[in-house]
């Protein structure tokens, strides 16, 4: 039986790019002892740039046998509302598809 290791960062969506990063370079290390994933925003930080979700919560892709989960958020520009709002939808929808994924990985209770 395998344990699974959840790294949680809004900001770490560069890093599936990059292929960089110290969050990335913990799951890389890790992996190899633990089922690995990362969970960032779909938004890139004061780019316009997005990861897209389509109709969906979340998307996920691979980089280097590492799960990268998108979770949908709203776009922002600079600091301010929006970025706030971002923040806050962020962590609703993490507890949302993290809820989610805990009932698909983990066995059926009583069996």
């Amino acid at each position: 039986m395998s344990k699974t290791l959840w790294i949680f960062n809004h900001y770490a969506t560069e890093m599936f790019e990059n292929e960089a990063g110290r969050h990335y370079y913990f799951a890389q290390y890790l992996k190899g002892h633990y089922d690995t994933a990362i969970f960032c925003a779909n938004t890139y930080h004061k780019q316009s740039k997005i990861i897209p979700t389509g109709n969906k919560l979340y998307s996920v892709s691979e980089s280097n046998d590492i799960p990268f989960y998108f979770i949908k958020t709203p776009s922002y520009k600079k600091n301010g509302m929006r970025r706030i709002l971002n923040m806050l939808i962020f962590y609703r929808n993490l507890k949302r598809v993290t809820k989610k994924e805990v009932y698909r990985v983990l066995p059926a209770r009583g069996k």
